[in-house]
């Protein structure tokens, strides 16, 4: 079983762009944060196989291989945006780390209360 990260390099500043232009349409509502946040899973789901890895290290247990993952993906998301002149959106792929470290700890304090 593979668990290695793989990234493309297929999307541009034009491909985050329209994926933002989209979400914008589909939810008109809605303020650029929320678009933004949108267009960055749009990437993640597009250009890296985070889903397929995620699932197989759930199956494993293994919370610091899921926190390196999380990790890959955002420096993956670093990179995307300074190649791309988007570094004003560098800030969704922190945003979405700290929310799965988040889910991490959360995951584990309630399996140790189950323990408990």
């Amino acid at each position: 079983m593979s668990l290695e990260l793989i990234v493309n390099t297929t999307w541009t500043n034009s491909t985050f762009n329209g994926a933002l232009e989209f979400i914008k349409m589909d939810k008109p509502e809605k303020d650029m944060k929320f678009w933004a946040y949108g267009a960055f899973h749009e990437w993640k789901a597009s250009e890296t196989n985070f889903h397929e890895m995620a699932t197989k290290l759930f199956g494993l247990d293994d919370s610091k291989a899921y926190k390196d993952l999380v990790m890959d993906v955002y420096a993956e998301w670093v990179n995307f945006v300074c190649l791309n002149d988007l570094k004003d959106h560098q800030g969704l792929g922190k945003r979405w780390q700290e929310r799965e470290y988040s889910k991490v700890e959360n995951f584990i304090n309630k399996r140790k209360a189950v323990a408990a």
